[in-house]
């Protein structure tokens, strides 16, 4: 998790995505300190670490309309779905392709899970920046939710379940 204690390179970082490279270096700790959301770092393991990837938590909803199925929506007796929301994932362009990607939001979800031990949540919610972060996230098992929103999608937490209970 991200630490103000431990100071990081953020100079060198570049996913290629200008967007969440400035994110990174300008918004990252502030938010993270003003537990807007939570961070988290692939760093190297030199004295000052270097990022290599990160990405971000926060408590979020959504309207249960736009799950994909009635069946589904009858499930949530709410308005609003409760979820964790994936806000941010970058992975240094060095690395993309290697499977990093795939390793912190695997990460991600174990964090997801953890936290639903003690709080509702119903699933992990992306809104995917783009058509090749979308296409990564369907690879992954992401459901689309319908709606306004083409690129916002889903991964519910008995899905996470699975992957991680004993």
């Amino acid at each position: 998790m991200f630490s103000q204690t431990t100071h990081c390179d953020l100079t060198g970082f570049n996913c290629g995505e200008d967007t969440l490279n400035r994110f990174l270096c300008e918004h990252l700790a502030r938010q993270h300190v003003g537990r807007l959301l939570r961070a988290y770092l692939l760093v190297t393991d030199d004295p000052t670490p270097k990022v290599l990837g990160y990405y971000t938590l926060s408590g979020s909803c959504f309207e249960k309309e736009t799950l994909p199925s009635k069946t589904q929506q009858r499930k949530v007796p709410y308005v609003n779905v409760p979820s964790v929301t994936l806000g941010r994932l970058a992975i240094h362009q060095d690395l993309q392709g290697q499977g990093w990607g795939m390793t912190l939001v695997t990460h991600a979800m174990k964090v997801v899970w953890l936290a639903s031990q003690a709080v509702g949540i119903h699933g992990m919610f992306v809104d995917a920046l783009n058509d090749k972060a979308k296409d990564f996230y369907l690879t992954l098992g992401f459901i689309p939710l319908t709606g306004s929103n083409a690129d916002a999608l889903f991964y519910p937490t008995k899905s996470i379940e699975k992957l991680f209970a004993e």
